[in-house]
C-alpha cells in the first residue's frame, strides 16, 4: 500500500499495542476490503472488513486443544 504522512491506503499491515494484529486492504488505517485480524489467542478472523467492521462474508478459525475449528461468519 502506499503510506502517505503515516496514513495507509493499500495493503498493509498494523499491530496494535494490545497484541492483535490486522493484514489486508485498508482506507486510511481502517481495514477495509479483504484481510485477516488476529486475536491474541491465536484466533483470526479472515474476509471482509466494512470501515473496521467484520462483515458476513469470512470465517473464523480457532485452535481449541490442538485443533482447527473453522466457523462461517
Amino acid at each position: 500500500g502506499k503510506i502517505v504522512n503515516g496514513v495507509i491506503n493499500g495493503q498493509g499491515k498494523i499491530n496494535y499495542p494490545d497484541g492483535t494484529s490486522y493484514d489486508g486492504n485498508l482506507v486510511n488505517n481502517i481495514p477495509n476490503g479483504r484481510g485477516a485480524f488476529k486475536h491474541k489467542d491465536g484466533s483470526i478472523y479472515t474476509g471482509e472488513f466494512t470501515m473496521g467492521s467484520k462483515n458476513t462474508k469470512g470465517y473464523w478459525k480457532h485452535y481449541y486443544y490442538g485443533n482447527d475449528i473453522r466457523y462461517d461468519y
